[in-house]
């Protein structure tokens, strides 16, 4: 069911829900877990501190950097594509600057649970963290009312199709 304005239900709730919550606690991890998650480095600097531990140069695999890569670079044009309006830009409230570009799907969703599926894979010890701090980023993103609910959602179910996508192509 879908309200009056084209916005889910359950988007609506999501962020009457974290906006009764601001003010508390609970921002100031919200807002570094945003900042964290951009552009997907955190993601590409875990897994060269990951090549490094194991003795190996301390770059991301190629694996890792294309799945963010494509994760974060596709789902920036599908966003443009797409053109759903953050909340933000409907009024103007959120706890850090509110980006420029649409909202849909999140980029940065999408490149943490591309890199999650990725490390995870050569990692299996690692998963749940992996995953949990990707949650995490996606999370804080509607926290500080920057993303709706089902941008994350959709953001996360686009990193993991790409990655999937990703480790199936040949080597460079």
């Amino acid at each position: 069911m879908r309200s009056g304005n084209c916005r889910p239900i359950i988007d609506r709730a999501a962020t009457s829900f974290v906006r009764r919550r601001w003010g508390s606690r609970l921002d100031l991890p919200a807002i570094a877990a945003c900042h964290l998650g951009s552009g997907g480095l955190l993601w590409l600097a875990a897994d060269a501190a990951l090549q490094t531990r194991a003795g190996r140069k301390p770059l991301p695999t190629r694996q890792v950097l294309r799945s963010v890569v494509l994760s974060y670079g596709s789902s920036l044009l599908l966003a443009r594509v797409v053109q759903r309006r953050r909340p933000c830009h409907a009024d103007g409230k959120a706890l850090i600057e509110c980006p420029d570009g649409p909202g849909l799907p999140s980029d940065q969703t999408a490149a943490a649970f591309a890199a999650a599926f990725t490390i995870s894979g050569r990692r299996p010890e690692l998963t749940v963290m992996l995953y949990a701090t990707a949650a995490t980023i996606a999370l804080s993103r509607v926290y500080c009312g920057v993303h709706h609910l089902s941008d994350t959602l959709a953001g996360a179910a686009f990193g993991i199709a790409v990655a999937a996508g990703t480790s199936r192509m040949p080597p460079p």
